[in-house]
């Protein structure tokens, strides 16, 4: 498979967890504090979006190209589903489901197998990777964090 394409999967779920965020920010804008925190993370995703829309415009120039068994394409397009039913729905969360869904999203298998699946390139995508998976991690420690405070117990 070329990288470039599974690089816009990536893009994909990297722009949807955005827009995910801004729509919990948005109904949850009477809580300034919660609201603040979902702008934060919007705005982070959309740096990952365009973080990873580089390295997809830089695979596609040069093919770079892995083995496929390492790819795990269907748990990111379940995400990807699970995350659209979930904007589509329009149902306004409580601060405590949006911190729930928010935090199962962070530590979500296919949001950990992507710095997995780039290592062996052994490239600037693996740095992506990494940098990447390391933001999810901050992103799912600042909600554990922020539920904490709240009094809201989570995973």
């Amino acid at each position: 498979m070329y990288a470039s394409a599974y690089l816009k999967l990536l893009e994909e779920l990297e722009s949807q967890m955005a827009s995910l965020y801004e729509m919990f920010s948005k109904y949850l804008s009477d809580d300034v504090e919660a609201a603040k925190l979902f702008q934060r993370l919007r705005d982070e995703e959309i740096s990952h979006r365009n973080i990873v829309s580089l390295q997809r415009r830089i695979a596609a120039k040069n093919k770079l190209t892995f083995d496929d068994s390492s790819l795990d394409v269907e748990q990111i397009k379940d995400t990807l589903r699970r995350v659209d039913r979930i904007i589509k729905s329009e149902t306004p969360p409580s601060v405590e489901i949006a911190l729930r869904v928010a935090v199962e999203f962070e530590d979500n298998a296919s949001e950990r197998h992507i710095s997995r699946t780039f290592k062996p390139m052994g490239s600037e995508i693996e740095k992506m990777a990494i940098s990447l998976g390391a933001e999810d991690k901050k992103h799912y420690e600042a909600i554990l964090g922020f539920a904490k405070k709240r009094g809201i117990s989570l995973p």
